[in-house]
């Protein structure tokens, strides 16, 4: 069992997209939906630019096709985030312009992961289990159960694709995400001071992943 995925999301400057390099991200994640977060596509291209070898995601929240489109022609994304309610005959329509589409879902209690996962399988190329909150689509610091964690895990693992873990993990409480061994984890909020993005919380969140990965291989 290897690490998990590393995602860190909601980059939005330059020194966030060198320091993520620097802490070994294997995904580099941009918001283009309304949001504090939000960043421009020109400077995106740009910024990735410094960073060609990792793979870069774009999260949307309930875009048009031609909105999804428009910044494919500037930024090189490997990946387009739906973070909002999009239905599997959209993620289709954007799986169609030659990137991969990842579906983010958020999870209540009640939810049954195959019930929430299902709809999409075939479609999407892989899965983002966020927190359901009232507070926003997404990087609200706001953790779910964990212990539901190995049931979305299984089941990803069951159709052979991706799935991550969102919502409130921090260098503080990783290791007890970690003790579910999730295959990917994806980090924004976690990774902020002052609502900007922090080179020591990305080092400290890399070194607990350095740690569980060494553990695994005893």
């Amino acid at each position: 069992m290897a690490r998990p995925t590393f995602k860190m999301c909601g980059l939005m400057q330059e020194d966030d997209v060198l320091q993520a390099v620097s802490h070994n991200a294997d995904l580099l994640g941009f918001v283009f939906a309304d949001s504090r977060r939000q960043v421009k596509k020109e400077d995106v291209r740009l910024w990735l630019q410094k960073a060609p070898s990792v793979s870069a995601c774009g999260l949307f929240v309930n875009p048009t096709l031609e909105e999804v489109e428009q910044v494919l022609k500037t930024v090189p994304l490997q990946i387009v985030q739906l973070h909002g309610t999009e239905s599997p005959a959209f993620a289709a329509e954007v799986k169609a312009l030659g990137v991969e589409v990842y579906k983010a879902l958020h999870h209540r209690s009640e939810t049954d992961a195959r019930d929430v996962l299902a709809p999409f399988f075939g479609i999407a190329d892989g899965f983002i289990i966020d927190t359901y909150s009232k507070n926003g689509w997404g990087g609200t610091g706001e953790q779910f159960d964990w212990e539901a964690v190995p049931c979305y895990r299984d089941e990803a693992k069951r159709f052979g694709v991706p799935l991550l873990i969102a919502g409130g993990i921090t260098p503080e409480n990783v290791d007890q995400l970690l003790t579910y061994h999730p295959p990917g984890i994806d980090v924004s909020s976690g990774i902020e001071e002052n609502r900007m993005k922090s080179a020591s919380r990305m080092k400290a969140l890399e070194e607990r992943l350095r740690a569980y990965e060494r553990e695994l291989s005893r």
